[in-house]
């Protein structure tokens, strides 16, 4: 009888370790070859190193980049530890014949094969998540 109980227990803990993953990715957005400043906030530095102020740039447009992270055994093997999206970034920002870009911002969201979620009890199971980047082109103004 105890040997029964222990072997419950022991699935019951192996069952919510499984569960409390999910399937997914990991990953870190860089640009290390971006030609143009890049920045998060509403802000960005001028030709001369000095902070713009609102009025000294004009958005011209918009930068989109979607990406797909990869992963498996619960996001710990990242399979895409980096995506270098600086050629996107670059490409778009001179199409518009941008300065710059501000109010750079992610949105991450599960991909198809997450919604199998029998599947995903599956340690080695892939995960992925899809990588939606976007922010503002600007232009300092006068240019």
């Amino acid at each position: 009888m105890k040997i029964h109980s222990f072997v419950v227990v022991v699935l019951a803990l192996v069952m919510t370790a499984l569960g409390a993953g999910c399937a997914g990715a990991r990953s870190e957005v860089v640009m290390p070859k971006s030609r143009y400043p890049v920045s998060m906030s509403n802000g960005m530095y001028g030709p001369n190193r000095e902070m713009l102020k609102p009025d000294q740039m004009q958005k011209v447009g918009e930068i989109h980049i979607e990406r797909t992270a990869w992963g498996m055994l619960y996001s710990a093997i990242p399979f895409t530890p980096e995506l270098d999206v600086s050629s996107e970034l670059n490409a778009q920002v001179a199409a518009r014949k941008g300065d710059g870009v501000i109010r750079l911002r992610t949105e991450v969201s599960p991909c198809a094969l997450d919604y199998f979620f029998v599947l995903t009890f599956i340690p080695f199971w892939p995960g992925c998540a899809l990588v939606d980047i976007k922010g503002d082109i600007v232009q300092y103004k006068g240019q």
